[in-house]
């Protein structure tokens, strides 16, 4: 910061900013690369879908506490977690608006709000957000919601849709943020998951939900601080080109 202090002329002042810019970027080699992702269900996806669950607290699918635990599933190997893993958003509300008729069909929507307290999402280090040689990347969780979608038939549930935003900070960048999307539904629910979906969260949980992550997007975006410094620059650089063409 001492190269943009105000006893710089103007002129100096420009080609420090330029070259606080230039030294960012020539020190990125490892922040993850800004785009926007899609799972590979996706047109020009680049990661896999995965499997969900979410452990009940006192067997209460709305309860306070409820936690989630999500990561990328590979059939073929079968591996979880090899491309991500969300792990951590804790239930704090649950909002239910019923909107089913007299004889029980219609649907019922719940908007549910998530404690992101040390939740994290861990992207693989050899997927195109990655530049080589870059270790995995632990995104600290600030927001987490759901919004969703029972659909009864005469008073049964015939099918459970949850649609997930969120968002968070890179650990180790923070000048990185990353937003996001992805759709669940309900496979099943009772005592005991199936094998290879994830492990109940909080531990000691003896019963809860699981089912399928599709249509998963990513968008790592710079911070709006990196942009403004970003802005600065190519603004000096441009009152520079200016300056020098002056007769």
């Amino acid at each position: 910061m001492h190269i943009i202090a105000p006893r710089l002329s103007r002129a100096r002042c420009g080609i420090a900013a330029v070259l606080v810019v230039t030294g960012l970027a020539a020190g990125a080699s490892a922040d993850p690369i800004v785009g926007l992702y899609k799972s590979d269900d996706l047109d020009a996806g680049v990661f896999l879908t995965g499997r969900w669950t979410e452990g009940f607290i006192g067997g209460n699918a709305q309860h306070t506490g409820n936690c989630l635990h999500a990561g990328s599933w590979d059939a073929a190997t079968p591996t979880l977690f090899a491309d991500w893993e969300l792990d951590g958003p804790t239930l704090v509300s649950a909002s239910p608006t019923d909107l089913r008729n007299p004889s029980g069909t219609g649907t019922i929507l719940i908007s549910r709000t998530f404690d992101t307290t040390g939740a994290t999402l861990t992207l693989a280090d050899d997927l195109p957000w990655a530049a080589a040689g870059d270790p995995d990347y632990t995104v600290a969780l600030t927001t987490y919601t759901q919004l969703v979608t029972e659909l009864y038939q005469q008073g049964t549930r015939v099918f459970v849709h949850a649609m997930q935003s969120f968002a968070g900070t890179f650990v180790g960048y923070p000048d990185h943020r990353l937003t996001g999307q992805a759709n669940w539904a309900l496979v099943g629910d009772g005592p005991a998951a199936p094998a290879h979906y994830p492990a109940w969260r909080p531990a000691g949980v003896t019963e809860g939900a699981w089912g399928d992550v599709g249509q998963v997007e990513l968008a790592i975006t710079p911070e709006p601080a990196t942009l403004a410094l970003a802005g600065a620059g190519l603004a000096g650089a441009t009152w520079l080109r200016r300056r020098r063409r002056r007769p």
